[in-house]
């Protein structure tokens, strides 16, 4: 009788983990989708600006500017 107790109490217990990662997923997820719909929106604005957007470049409108490795020391 014990052993049962103890295997509802570790069942609740696992129950109760399944449904926090599955409310961290969730979260995460919507945060995915909220960053990504902000991207996309400031994607469209620098482009209706005139800028586009590069993992290795500031400013592409005029020429290309390599981003500096190490520009100050700490």
């Amino acid at each position: 009788e014990r052993d049962i107790a103890a295997e509802g109490y570790i069942l609740d217990e696992l129950l109760d983990v399944v449904e926090q990662r599955n409310n961290l997923v969730a979260m995460l997820e919507e945060d995915r989708l909220r960053e990504q719909k902000e991207d996309h929106g400031l994607k469209e604005v620098m482009a209706q600006k005139g800028f586009v957007l590069s993992p290795m470049s500031f400013d592409t409108r005029r020429k290309k500017v390599e981003a500096p490795l190490a520009t100050y020391a700490l």
